[in-house]
C-alpha cells in the first residue's frame, strides 16, 4: 500500500493479465477471474472469451493440449451437442453420410442386422446349399410387429414403450406419450 495523506491507496504493480487456462472463459473485459467452461464445451487459449460446444453429428475430442470437435462417420450419429462419443446406428438403422445427427430407418424390401452400418441390405438373402445358391425374399412384418433376428420365420409384438410403423421397426415412444 501507498500512505497519502490519511487514506490508504493501493496500487496494482502488475503490468501484464494472466489468460484464462483452457476450459476457462472470461466473457468481459475488467473481470478478476476466469469462470470454468461446462464439462459439454471447451476453449483452447488464447481464444477464452466463451465457451464453445461441439454441434449435433460431432463429437468432442479433448487431445492433451487443445480440443476440436470430429466429424461422426458414416454409419454413426450423435443427436446431442458437446458429446464425446458417436453413437453407432443400431439394428435396423443406416447413416450413409458425416455429421448427421440421426440414423435413417431401412426401407420395406431391406433390412439391416448389424448396428453401426451404413447402408441396409436387401432383403434377397442368397444362402449357400449343397449344388446352388437360392434366393429367399424377406417378408415384411405388419403394423405393430417386428424381428430383430436374421431369419426369423414370425413376426412378434413391439415391447412395452414402443410402437410399430408400416416398415415393421418399433420405435421408442417419444416423451410425453406411452404405449402399455
Amino acid at each position: 500500500p501507498v500512505y497519502k495523506s490519511d487514506c490508504v491507496v493501493w496500487t496494482n504493480i502488475n503490468t501484464q493479465c494472466t489468460p484464462a487456462a483452457r476450459d476457462q472463459f472470461v466473457p468481459a473485459q475488467g473481470q478478476q477471474v476466469a469462470t470454468n467452461c461446462s464439462i459439454n464445451s471447451y476453449t483452447n487459449p488464447p481464444n477464452s472469451k466463451l465457451c464453445e460446444i461441439c454441434p449435433t453429428g460431432y463429437k468432442m475430442n479433448r487431445g492433451a493440449f487443445t480440443t476440436t470437435c470430429q466429424v461422426c462417420i458414416p454409419g454413426q450419429f450423435q443427436n446431442v451437442p458437446g458429446i464425446e462419443k458417436c453413437n453407432h446406428c443400431p439394428i435396423g438403422y443406416y447413416q450413409s453420410e458425416d455429421g448427421i445427427p440421426y440414423c435413417v430407418g431401412c426401407i420395406p424390401g431391406q433390412y439391416q442386422d448389424e448396428a453401426g452400418r451404413m447402408a441396409c441390405k436387401d432383403c434377397s438373402e442368397i444362402t449357400a446349399s449343397t449344388d446352388r445358391k437360392r434366393v429367399t425374399p424377406c417378408g415384411v412384418c405388419k403394423l405393430g410387429t417386428t424381428t430383430t433376428t436374421k431369419g426369423a420365420t414370425t413376426c412378434s409384438g413391439c415391447e412395452l414403450g414402443h410402437y410399430g410403423s408400416a416398415n415393421g421397426i418399433c420405435s421408442a415412444c417419444p416423451a410425453g406419450h406411452y404405449q402399455d
